[in-house]
């Protein structure tokens, strides 16, 4: 089984092909690849897993990324992405606060994309099928006052879930 890791800075996996767009301190990718330039260096359903997490919201076109990784993904392969969900309501009142968000400094934004829940479904659904989706709920003390918080979270993942994890099989 071949898998494929992007973005792997913080979660190098043994037995993967990591790549990322530079090498540092944290980790030594095995290729080190700009995702904003296509094609990537591999052949038509080459892996059988494709691990994408915390990445697309730092590509120019994530719409375009998540068509290349189709092309590489086996047919009968698993795709697994997330993306943040800037939609929730503590980013929400950050803007409504501060005028912005934290990861879109005007100095230096970090994020190029921002999308709540139905935003990334819809461009996930654009080219696959949704098997699994798996919303995590804010964290933190002063989210423990939401007593149902996970409840919430399913129910309305738009305004409570911090992300939204992903399992996507090509259709």
């Amino acid at each position: 089984m071949k898998k494929l890791n992007i973005g792997c800075e913080l979660d190098y996996k043994e037995g993967w092909v990591n790549i990322d767009f530079e090498k540092s301190e944290i980790t030594n990718p095995d290729i080190i690849v700009d995702l904003n330039k296509l094609p990537l260096p591999f052949g038509d359903n080459e892996f059988d897993l494709i691990q994408c997490t915390e990445v697309l919201e730092h590509i120019l076109y994530p719409g375009s990324l998540l068509k290349e990784l189709k092309r590489i993904l086996k047919t009968s392969g698993d795709l697994i992405v997330s993306m943040p969900n800037e939609m929730n309501i503590y980013e929400r009142l950050k803007v409504l606060f501060k005028g912005y968000l934290e990861t879109f400094e005007p100095e230096m934004p970090h994020h190029f994309h921002y999308t709540g829940i139905p935003q990334q479904k819809e461009l996930y659904e654009s080219l696959f099928k949704i098997e699994e989706i798996v919303y995590k709920p804010l964290e933190g003390k002063k989210y423990n006052l939401f007593f149902p918080r996970y409840y919430l979270t399913n129910k309305f993942p738009n305004l409570f879930a911090i992300n939204m994890t992903v399992g996507l099989v090509k259709k």
